[in-house]
């Protein structure tokens, strides 16, 4: 049987983080959740912590979606980073340095969306 994909949840709204973690979670993956960039990092250096995605709100306190992305990548190069925001310009912006292993959605976004979007970027390349 295959391990489950460990996914980083940052999202600062504590209501829509419940939401999607129970999400997640039903749909098979190991959920780590965090209300803020900080807090992400500080379990993304855990011991024997590997983390497959990152799921993430651009905007948040301190830090953004993208410099956390990018701070989670250096310490788990193989990451997947699906970002979100209200903001899609500000999104369209920062994904190039992903070159091809992150996505973005815009909020409001629909849960079944967000699954596939995660799906997609579990496929082997």
């Amino acid at each position: 049987m295959k391990a489950p994909l460990t996914l980083l949840l940052v999202e600062d709204l504590a209501d829509l983080r419940v939401v999607l973690r129970r999400t997640l979670v039903a749909h098979g993956y190991q959920v780590l959740e965090a209300g803020d960039a900080e807090e992400a990092l500080r379990l993304a250096d855990g011991d024997g912590v590997s983390i497959d995605l990152l799921l993430t709100d651009w905007q948040l306190p301190r830090m953004n979606g993208r410099e956390l992305a990018r701070s989670l990548a250096a310490r788990h190069p193989a990451v997947k980073v699906l970002l979100t925001s209200g903001q899609l310009d500000a999104l369209a912006e920062g994904m190039d340095w992903l070159e091809g292993r992150g996505e973005y959605l815009a909020k409001p976004y629909d849960l079944d969306v967000m699954l596939a979007a995660l799906r997609r970027l579990c496929r082997p390349s």
